[in-house]
């Protein structure tokens, strides 16, 4: 699981991610107050049912509840080989090699 991978509200284009089951409480449930207990199953996207995301008012989450598109979303992608070293150039980095290097650079 990766955390960029999910999305912060409701709707809009995401990964399909897999709901996880809690098996036991070490390696699973860290040392906060928990909202999950062992044997509960975790859903890693909101459904219709849920609360929604804690930091909106709730007319805001009524609101975006029904929205399927978020405007001005963007799309995470990994650069070109190309792209990655005009952006390193722009840092001032003169690199090459392989893209493996070239991510560590930049």
């Amino acid at each position: 699981m990766n955390v960029e991978n999910m999305s912060k509200g409701y709707g809009g284009k995401q990964s399909r991610l897999r709901p996880s089951l809690i098996k036991q409480v070490d390696g699973y449930l860290g040392p906060h107050q928990r909202q999950l207990n062992e044997g509960d199953t975790q859903t890693m996207v909101f459904s219709a049912a849920d609360d929604g995301p804690f930091w909106m008012e709730a007319a805001e989450k009524e609101e975006k509840r029904k929205d399927s598109v978020i405007p001005n979303k963007f799309v995470k992608r990994r650069l070109t080989k190309e792209e990655l070293m005009r952006k390193l150039q722009e840092k001032g980095v003169t690199a090459a090699g392989n893209m493996k290097n070239l991510h560590r650079l930049y």
